[in-house]
């Protein structure tokens, strides 16, 4: 819990892992399909999340994913459905990374950034 948000942590079966807002999630009683694979419990939503390289053998960070982690966060930022969302590539503005996005809403448009550090720590939405 976070105030009065419950955050559940996610696993894909691709081994993505991350934070949603349980409110967007159905109980199940599926165990998850490889036992011990889930990160720490330890982790909270606050935390910085680093991307990993997009070729190992280089420096070069995979800012693919980018995009979709701000939609997260934008998400539960602004209590708003991360369908409802829409983000644009990220790109490298001075020291950090920054992805754009936006959604409408009932007072109209609402823009944010999201702001990566260039190891590709998730910093901060607003």
């Amino acid at each position: 819990m976070n105030g009065n948000t419950r955050w559940c942590q996610i696993q894909t079966q691709r081994g993505q892992q991350g934070w949603v807002v349980g409110r967007y999630l159905r109980e199940s009683s599926n165990q998850p399909s490889r036992p011990g694979t889930w990160p720490s419990a330890d982790r909270r939503p606050s935390q910085q999340r680093a991307f990993p390289p997009a070729d190992p053998a280089s420096d070069a960070i995979d800012v693919s994913s980018m995009p979709r982690f701000c939609a997260g966060e934008a998400s539960a930022e602004f209590e708003i459905r991360p369908q409802d969302i829409t983000t644009n590539m990220a790109f490298q503005s001075g020291n950090r990374y920054v992805v754009q996005g936006n959604f409408d809403g009932a007072d109209g448009t609402t823009f944010f950034n999201c702001w990566f550090d260039l190891d590709g720590s998730f910093l901060s939405v607003n």
